[in-house]
């Protein structure tokens, strides 16, 4: 039965300096980079097919450390649907800086709620919306063909696939976070359906 692995790209230091990340293209840091190749380790039991990640470098540097112990050549797929949350006028912002202008409950709502609106942004329900019909009719695919599958992607784009894999409702969504370089490994059927889940 084929697998379909999710990684979150490793550390960088918007994510240190805890700024909103979005759709800015910025490069791993050396914490980062050993996460990615940390990845790989935990993955080299399986041999991937087809690698998938989004137009950011984050996500590129990550898929290309995570398939350093991969037995075979891998073909790999670039695309913008599998890009971050666009956090419109909160882009490169500090979190703490929000949470002092805004309070808790609305920067928690801003981070992890489905459909909170985002000034100049996406909702999580916006990222879903381009993410999910990408999964279905190309990703999906790859499954059905019993190739092993692994997505390098962000915090909010594999929260969003996370939430339509497992059918977690709206309200559940907003619980949902995944560290930097985290692991997911779901082992799927012939209809691409989740058999068992691996969380590393």
């Amino acid at each position: 039965m084929p697998y379909l692995i999710l990684i979150r790209h490793g550390q960088t230091d918007f994510n240190v300096k805890k700024l909103f990340s979005g759709k800015t293209n910025i490069p791993l840091n050396q914490t980062g980079i050993a996460e990615a190749k940390n990845a790989a380790k935990k993955i080299a039991h399986i041999t991937v097919d087809v690698g998938y990640c989004s137009a950011l470098d984050r996500t590129k540097t990550t898929l290309a450390h995570a398939l350093s112990n991969n037995t075979k050549p891998v073909i790999v797929k670039e695309s913008e649907a599998l890009n971050e949350r666009d956090y419109g006028e909160f882009e490169g912002k500090r979190k703490e800086d929000v949470l002092e202008k805004y309070g808790e409950d609305m920067l928690h709502k801003i981070r992890r709620s489905w459909d909170h609106d985002i000034p100049g942004g996406e909702t999580l329900k916006d990222v879903s919306d381009r993410v999910v019909p990408y999964y279905e009719n190309v990703i999906k695919q790859d499954l059905l063909s019993d190739q092993n599958v692994l997505i390098s992607g962000h915090n909010n784009t594999l929260r969003a696939l996370i939430k339509h894999i497992e059918s977690i409702s709206n309200e559940d969504v907003s619980s949902l976070e995944l560290k930097n370089a985290e692991v997911i490994i779901y082992e799927t059927d012939a209809l691409g359906a989740v058999l068992n889940k691996t969380s590393l």
